[in-house]
This record gives C-alpha cells, sequence and structure tokens, in this order.
C-alpha cells in the first residue's frame, strides 16, 4: 500500500471492518461533497486521499483529536531524536 494515504492510527487498535468501511465511505461523500454512489465510483488512490484528510480534519476539531494525531507521529517514529536525548541526559544529570 501507498501509507502517505492511510489515515492516521496507532498500531493495533482495530475495529469492525464493515462497519468501518461503511463509515469510511460516508466520510468519503460528506468531505468531497458527492453522493455515496460518486464517492464509491472514485479512483481507489483518490478515495483514500479524500479519506484520510476527512479524519484529519474531524480530529484536528478537539484538543483530544490532536493530541492523538501527534501521538500517531511519535508512533511512526523510527530513529530516536538525539536532541530531545541528550537535552533529557543533561537534565538527569543535572547540567539544566
Amino acid at each position: 500500500g501507498k501509507p502517505y494515504l492511510a489515515p492516521p492510527g496507532i498500531p493495533g487498535a482495530g475495529g469492525n471492518e464493515e462497519t468501518e468501511l461503511a463509515v469510511a465511505a460516508h466520510a468519503v461523500a460528506e468531505y468531497a461533497g458527492i453522493s455515496l454512489f460518486e464517492a464509491l465510483d472514485l479512483p481507489v488512490d483518490l478515495y483514500m486521499l479524500f479519506y484520510k484528510n476527512s479524519v484529519v480534519d474531524r480530529l484536528m476539531q478537539t484538543e483530544a483529536g490532536r493530541q492523538y494525531l501527534e501521538d500517531c507521529e511519535r508512533y511512526k517514529q523510527t530513529k530516536p531524536d538525539r536532541e530531545a536525548l541528550n537535552r533529557l541526559k543533561q537534565r538527569l544529570i543535572g547540567g539544566g
């Protein structure tokens, strides 16, 4: 798949696939301002992009949603933040 088209999520958090598909199709139609049938006729890349954007847009509307998006970004990190580690090391050693 194309990870840049995937909606944000925390690894291991799953749900009912049938419900998720219906909710996704409705979200795409609503976000794009088109009918459900038109949403289901979209090319898959465009459909996934609309779905991802609708999820991010909805989450950005609340503090809890923004925190969830920050958590998702943090979980995607695969390389250590060396600057943050050095700052933590200095604080723990007593340098600041």
